[in-house]
């Protein structure tokens, strides 16, 4: 009868707290994945944006290069480019920028014969990774080089 009574005050059987506790943590780490599973989706588009942003300043540093080779200076303005150096006229718009009326969205520095190879050919200050933090600025120096830098609040690309 010893047996029967101790069964009757701990109706659960061995073990149980050991499932719940192993359940509680698969649904915890299930949650956080799908938590930055979120977080990644929601910043996607913003990092492919600035992936083609940089691919387009790289297409047009080639275009600038190529121009420079043929005429033995930088053209005056960016669009200058367009009818025999660009393949695609389109790099000259950075993805992030949906407004009209304008043939470019980078800003253009004209390099003169005596610059230097770090000299920033072009930028474009329209992206944000987060609200949080300021714009990003991306530069195309003389050299082909890209960096990466932030841009000072309240300034924007044109």
């Amino acid at each position: 009868m010893g047996q029967m009574e101790e069964n009757n005050l701990n109706p659960r059987p061995r073990g149980c707290a050991w499932l719940l506790r192993g359940c509680a943590v698969v649904v915890g780490i299930a949650f956080a994945g799908l938590m930055a599973l979120l977080i990644y989706v929601s910043r996607m588009h913003t990092v492919q944006d600035i992936a083609k942003c940089r691919d387009n300043m790289i297409a047009i540093g080639a275009a600038l290069d190529r121009y420079n080779d043929v005429n033995g200076k930088y053209p005056e303005q960016l669009v200058d480019l367009k009818r025999d150096y660009l393949k695609k006229p389109s790099v000259l718009r950075c993805p992030v920028d949906k407004s009209a009326g304008c043939d470019t969205s980078y800003i253009y520095h004209r390099p003169k014969p005596d610059s230097q190879d770090d000299f920033v050919v072009l930028e474009c200050n329209r992206h944000r990774l987060r609200k949080d933090v300021p714009l990003t600025k991306l530069l195309l120096h003389k050299d082909g080089n890209i960096t990466v830098a932030y841009a000072e609040p309240g300034k924007r690309g044109g």
